[in-house]
């Protein structure tokens, strides 16, 4: 089928392949469907795990007419092999595709910064406590996204002359017997402060970390990555994780397929994602001075900043000077206390948008906003669009 016949159809027939079992998926998924609100005529075929996308899935796609593929999973070489010679259009993950394919007209590829990933763990725990020493605990399969985590987070962790190590997953690529992880982490000097690849493997580790009765996090702190609520809101404490996939993410990757498959000029073969931010939960609770000091900030700001309290609230409930508070919050959230306020007060906003019916003005209200038209002219510019239109939107209409 030529790229011509492609434009003329009336709908698009796209595969994505995806990991539903997790938030990663399910947030990428619902940036897919969220461009497709935008009047795109697309007919979508889900493949939720790896052993479902097979030759015969590809051979069978050929023939029905397909038009693209989404790539989120990790395939095997000969898989990948069929797909580029497929000469249909795909948009894919850099970490999950092999070095055998080519970037090119018809394969453009997402990079998500892992590094950066692992350098902003690393900081994170840099400043939650005066730690012996560090550790990283990698995915058991050994994939390219786990590597580079790793390395990002120990070049940071040695450039701050300090030590890290490494555990080594057993041979048969699980995490379930926990006996090895439990000795690893046993054997640390600590405090120490541990890294996973993922909120899954923190878990494992978290579950390893009771079997040998170290206490998190005064013993040990550890951070995830995924910001899977699931995982980290449902063990005990609760997991501190790197959030780095948006709903934006998978709007752009659908975007870029639409412009390949119909021939518009698309972005450079290899697209950079660099969005990446902390959630704070218990498992890294601060322990320095200067961390307990903004541990206290923080939840102050997220318990009552809908209250329409201000900085000179936050000054006198901390009992600090303000140019103490503004230095720790430039050092710890690279922010003013003020953007901390409005950060949280827009957070909430957006929450009730999208989860009730209320009035925006009742909603304005709630949230510590006292001037409607000023923040309609703020969430435009933040947004991009109206209150109204942006919960339509959420709401798919």
């Amino acid at each position: 089928m030529t790229m011509k016949q492609r434009k003329t159809k009336k709908a698009f027939d796209v595969i994505v392949a995806v990991r539903m079992y997790n938030a990663v998926g399910r947030t990428r998924l619902e940036g897919i469907l969220r461009f497709l609100r935008h009047g795109r005529n697309w007919r979508i075929k889900l493949i939720e795990t790896e052993d479902r996308f097979t030759a015969q899935t590809i051979a069978g796609a050929i023939k029905d007419g397909i038009d693209g593929f989404i790539v989120f999973q990790s395939l095997s070489p000969n898989i990948w092999r069929d797909l580029i010679a497929s000469r249909i259009p795909i948009v894919s993950l850099e970490s999950v595709c092999p070095p055998m394919a080519t970037r090119g007209r018809l394969l453009h590829l997402v990079r998500v910064d892992d590094e950066g990933i692992g350098a902003l763990a690393a900081r994170h725990l840099l400043n939650a406590g005066d730690f012996r020493t560090f550790g990283f605990i990698p995915s058991p399969q050994d994939e390219n996204w786990s590597r580079r985590r790793l390395a990002g987070f120990i070049a940071e962790i040695r450039a701050n002359k300090k030590e890290c190590r490494v555990f080594t997953p057993p041979k048969d690529g699980s995490l379930d017997n926990a006996s090895a992880l439990v000795a690893w982490v046993s054997g640390l000097p600590h405090p120490a402060a541990l890294f996973a690849a993922n909120d899954l493997v923190a878990t494992h580790a978290i579950a390893a970390l009771h079997a040998a009765n170290l206490d998190i996090p005064r013993q040990v702190a550890i951070l995830g990555v995924d910001n899977d609520e699931i995982l980290c809101q449902n063990v005990e404490p609760s997991l501190t994780s790197i959030r780095f996939v948006t709903e934006k993410e998978g709007e752009l990757v659908a975007s870029e397929l639409e412009k390949m498959m119909t021939g518009a000029s698309a972005r450079k073969d290899l697209i950079p994602w660099n969005f990446k931010e902390i959630v704070r939960r218990e498992s890294t609770s601060f322990t320095t001075p200067a961390a307990q000091l903004m541990r206290r900030a923080l939840q102050y700001i997220n318990r009552h900043a809908a209250e329409g309290v201000r900085v000179r609230d936050v000054v006198r409930h901390l009992g600090v000077s303000q140019r103490l508070l503004e230095l720790r919050f430039r050092e710890f959230e690279s922010k003013s206390v003020a953007q901390a306020l409005d950060d949280r007060r827009f957070a909430e906003l957006v929450r009730l948008l999208k989860d009730t019916d209320a009035p925006i003005s009742q909603i304005a209200a709630d949230c510590g906003f006292g001037n409607l038209s000023n923040l309609t002219r703020r969430f435009r510019k933040r947004y991009g669009k109206t209150m109204r239109e942006w919960r339509l939107e959420m709401r798919g209409k």
